[in-house]
């Protein structure tokens, strides 16, 4: 059975690995535990709504902290 919160999750692994990143990075920028997402992800325990924001923002940011970095050395090889 795949919960709402279990799917969640693997949309943001799908989302967070197209841009180079695992859940795992995930969590500890979020300042979650890994292996207490993996729980999430597998449906052992249901997350805060709080928790799942915290995730999506994490995830967020770590693209555009990757799309700046890859605009700035794009722009730096432009004279």
């Amino acid at each position: 059975m795949n919960t709402q919160t279990m799917q969640q999750i693997e949309d943001l692994r799908l989302k967070a690995e197209a841009a180079g990143y695992s859940l795992a990075d995930v969590s500890r920028h979020a300042g979650i535990d890994p292996s207490q997402v993996s729980r999430y992800a597998v449906g052992k325990t249901i997350p805060l709504l709080t928790t799942m924001r915290k995730l999506e923002e994490s995830v967020d940011s770590l693209i555009k902290t990757r799309l700046e970095a890859i605009q700035g050395v794009s722009e730096g090889c432009n004279p």
